[in-house]
């Protein structure tokens, strides 16, 4: 069965004129689901990914349960007769292996690792769904925001902690998004590369002026996060000096991110000047 809708596929994907733009797009990821439905005009949009509508990851949720979900079964895809298929390098390799032998433009993209890649990723999918205004018009409100924040506070200490106090080291999005603001990531100096684990006695141990929390629940129901609420950090930290910040806006490396930053700067200049007053 799969064989013969792949093979009568073919005909399909052969005939697409590479001058047209894509009408039937796949996303198999969170992070092109997101740039795809910021960018494409909706009838381009045939399926995304089944991420693509899960509140606590996803930036388009009211806008992805439009559109049909996909997991990395060939035959689903293919029954969208899709003529671009967007993924990350992170997809399955065998899947990736049959659209590519049966003639489907597959276009896999590594995962954003800096913050001056995010206007490239948007150009990027902008051009393959031939919309160039509408990717001008994202980075260019992405310049203008990330513009906005930089430099824009004191040199506190800071840290991000997910949950099971999994912490963002030097180089992460979170460490980047930080440093330019203005802020110390405290924890890159003990974790130089990526993510890490650490205990609620190192957390407590860097004395930060301010916790950012990864928000990856809602309420914080899960077991994993209610090392939040340990009696340790509610004396160490006032709850002004806790800053939630849900995952979606930054799990990608997309534009988002100015969101998180702008909600970073306005809790702690918020929180900042309060104190700032009382000490006076």
């Amino acid at each position: 069965m799969l064989k013969r809708v792949l093979l009568s596929s073919i005909f399909f994907a052969a005939a697409v004129v590479a001058e047209q733009p894509p009408l039937r797009v796949v996303s198999l990821n969170l992070c092109t689901d997101q740039l795809l439905i910021a960018l494409a005009e909706p009838e381009q949009i045939a399926a995304v990914s089944l991420l693509a509508d899960e509140p606590m990851m996803s930036n388009y949720v009211a806008k992805a349960k439009t559109y049909p979900a996909v997991g990395n079964n060939a035959e689903q895809i293919i029954a969208y007769s899709p003529d671009l298929i967007l993924a990350s390098n992170y997809t399955d390799a065998i899947l990736s292996a049959w659209l590519n032998k049966f003639g489907y433009r597959l276009v896999a993209l590594p995962l954003v690792n800096t913050l001056d890649e995010v206007p490239f990723r948007i150009e990027e999918i902008a051009t393959l769904l031939q919309r160039p205004d509408e990717g001008r018009r994202l980075i260019d409100d992405y310049n203008y925001r990330m513009a906005q924040i930089e430099q824009s506070l004191p040199p506190l200490k800071v840290i991000v902690v997910a949950a099971n106090l999994y912490v963002a080291g030097a180089g992460t999005i979170p460490d980047q998004l930080l440093t330019r603001m203005g802020l110390v990531n405290v924890a890159s100096t003990k974790i130089t590369n990526g993510w890490a684990y650490i205990t609620l006695e190192q957390l407590i141990a860097w004395q930060p002026d301010y916790i950012i929390l990864q928000k990856d629940s809602v309420n914080r129901a899960s077991r994993a996060e209610q090392v939040f609420d340990h009696n340790a950090l509610t004396v160490l930290l006032q709850d002004s000096q806790r800053i939630n910040v849900p995952a979606r806006y930054w799990i990608c490396g997309g534009p988002e991110i100015a969101q998180a930053g702008e909600l970073i700067q306005r809790q702690i200049q918020q929180s900042y000047t309060r104190n700032k007053i009382r000490e006076k």
